[in-house]
């Protein structure tokens, strides 16, 4: 657990401040339960990138940054592509994100906004339900992530979608848990896109309530409790989840935390 000085010296260094990306952090320095430290500057994790600057692009470029992971539909990446400095990998996603559930909760969620009925407890808990949904039927998309991550010379890297809050937030919860940061942590990590989330409410209707505003751009904590939640009703067990779910078993998980992890000062 960050204690509330450490946690606030961790918030001032691991966010990087970009001009048109609002929550780009760097995910170093988290302990793991057997007390080693996520390395920084190997790791990161953010909202949009098709906005940055020139002066962003020139911060983007310092950080050395191999591999950039983005995990946006098809159609939100041709609407708004990547601005990246020359030179860097862009590995993009599948569509594993429109399955058939979501599908119809983002329609029935999409009707409801518009006819001005949606409350911010159904909100909520279209929310929580979405977030399961990462853990199960939309596994394969973060499968293909995890096995990213095992490919030679990937980091740094950054891992992002639209508003960096949702997919990319369970993304880097799998990528804490494999490394084996406990839950706690994790959360706390999630619970940094308020602050630095950019705004969208300009998606929105001009009638929603500010309530239901913050519900749906915001993060919250009983979002991802869901989805862990979901881990351990499908798999049982991190470890399962990691080998069954993601494919990363004994080896795979030592070679990730040889990786992202800080060497050990045993001798």
């Amino acid at each position: 657990m960050i204690g509330d000085g450490d946690r606030h010296a961790d918030t001032l260094t691991r966010h990087i401040a970009l001009e048109g990306a609002a929550n780009f952090r760097d995910i170093g320095g988290y302990r793991t339960a057997d007390g080693r430290q996520v390395a920084w500057r190997r790791f990161f994790r953010s909202d949009s990138l098709a906005e940055v600057t020139e002066n962003d692009l020139k911060i983007i470029a310092k950080l050395g940054l191999r591999t950039v992971y983005d995990l946006r539909t098809e159609h939100e990446r041709q609407r708004a592509p990547d601005r990246l400095p020359p030179g860097l990998a862009l590995r993009v996603s599948g569509q594993a994100f429109f399955s058939e559930k979501v599908t119809k909760l983002s329609e029935r969620i999409r009707s409801n906004i518009i006819a001005g009925e949606l409350k911010a407890q159904e909100a909520e808990f279209w929310l929580r339900d979405r977030y399961k949904l990462f853990a199960t039927e939309e596994l394969g998309e973060f499968r293909r992530l995890a096995q990213e991550f095992l490919r030679q010379d990937v980091f740094p890297m950054v891992v992002h979608c639209a508003s960096g809050k949702d997919r990319t937030g369970f993304a880097v919860a799998l990528t804490l848990i494999a490394l084996g940061v406990p839950r706690e942590v994790i959360l706390e990590d999630y619970l940094l896109s308020n602050l630095y989330r950019r705004s969208l409410s300009s998606y929105l209707p001009a009638n929603v309530s500010p309530k239901i505003v913050a519900v749906l751009t915001g993060v919250h904590q009983s979002f991802m409790l869901a989805a862990l939640e979901a881990i351990d009703i499908a798999w049982g067990s991190d470890m399962a989840f990691l080998a069954e779910g993601l494919g990363i078993g004994v080896a795979e998980r030592r070679h990730l935390r040889a990786v992202l992890l800080e060497p050990s000062r045993e001798v």
